[in-house]
């Protein structure tokens, strides 16, 4: 008889540490189905970062990968918007005064006629001159931003796509699992009564000082990371992100003179700049809303100027700001399709 009861007992023991195991990768597995879904789906959102003292704001409708449309924002003030269908790109300056602000803008207002155009608030449009698909990779596992606020925004499902995998685990928020702590929280709980689940994606460890010596000695963007899904139902409403390392748990022990002397210096390296890819400290805030509700995006067709936009979203945007436009129309004059 005692030895059936150990029996079960052993067997409720396996069954839990087995559920226990398999929680973190079906929470994982549930918040990538959760993005998926999202992402092709149509709406509309506010991407919203903060860097040091700017915030970058990027008001977006989505029809789908292909066809979307968004209005860069500037400490409050709109400076530039943006429409993609299909190959084609068109835009158009709102605020001449703050144009010089956005460097691919500022490139292209050297060229006479293209410049006048934009600074007068014209529509210009290059019909192979949108943005590819996929964000750019340079190495394995990192995943950039920085270089341009209405391409983050687009690529923003890739990017926390890849944030999820240089990630630790992600975990299903719960305030009352004896892990987490409130002091190290910097984002709003989810509300349950308006049926609102929150994963978290949780950081690496830092390197130890075992590591010394190999590539992965020094940190990286993904150990500084907070990173909190917000959904209802079967859809993404809200992301939001911190990255910050003075912040970090570790850190803070160090600062108050706690833990090795290992920590402090590793501090310091990052204060000074030594980390795997280079650390973009920011805040940033996604809301999605109208998911699923039918959004047509068209490009202008009054007041627009056939021109060559090559480089607006790369880094060549100088050198391709030189060239003459296309069609050197009129400001009333119709874009017509090529072909």
């Amino acid at each position: 008889m005692k030895s059936c009861k150990m029996t079960v007992l052993l067997l409720l023991l396996l069954t839990t540490i087995a559920s226990g195991c398999s929680r973190d990768v079906t929470a994982e597995q549930e918040l990538r189905r959760l993005l998926d879904q999202t992402e092709k789906s149509s709406r509309e959102f506010v991407y919203r970062e903060t860097v040091e003292d700017r915030t970058i704001n990027v008001v977006g409708r989505v029809q789908d990968d292909l066809r979307y449309s968004e209005v860069l924002n500037l400490d409050g003030t709109d400076v530039v918007e943006t429409v993609v269908a299909d190959d084609a790109l068109a835009l158009r300056v709102l605020s001449p005064e703050k144009a010089s602000d956005v460097s691919s803008i500022a490139a292209f207002t050297s060229n006479q006629i293209i410049g006048q155009a934009l600074v007068s608030g014209q529509w210009v449009l290059d019909h192979s001159a949108a943005p590819p698909l996929s964000a750019p990779n340079p190495r394995e596992g990192q995943a950039p931003v920085g270089g341009n606020a209405l391409l983050d925004a687009a690529y923003l499902f890739q990017y926390l796509e890849r944030a999820i995998a240089e990630g630790r685990d992600v975990w299903e928020f719960n305030e009352d699992d004896i892990s987490y702590k409130p002091s190290e929280d910097p984002f709003e709980k989810p509300s349950r009564e308006a049926g609102i689940k929150r994963y978290d994606v949780r950081p690496p460890v830092l390197p130890r000082r075992s590591a010394r010596g190999t590539a992965s000695a020094l940190p990286t963007t993904a150990h500084f990371r907070k990173l909190s899904f917000y959904v209802r139902g079967n859809n993404l409403i809200k992301v939001e992100e911190m990255i910050d390392f003075e912040s970090h748990p570790e850190f803070l022990r160090a600062k108050r003179g706690e833990g090795s002397d290992f920590l402090r210096q590793q501090l310091e390296g990052v204060r000074q700049g030594r980390t795997r890819d280079p650390l973009r400290l920011r805040r940033m805030t996604t809301v999605l809303t109208k998911i699923g509700t039918p959004i047509v995006i068209d490009l202008p067709q009054e007041n627009v100027l056939i021109a060559s936009l090559g480089g607006f979203f790369g880094s060549e945007a100088q050198a391709n700001a030189d060239g003459e436009p296309i069609a050197e129309n009129e400001a009333d004059t119709s874009a017509e399709p090529e072909g």
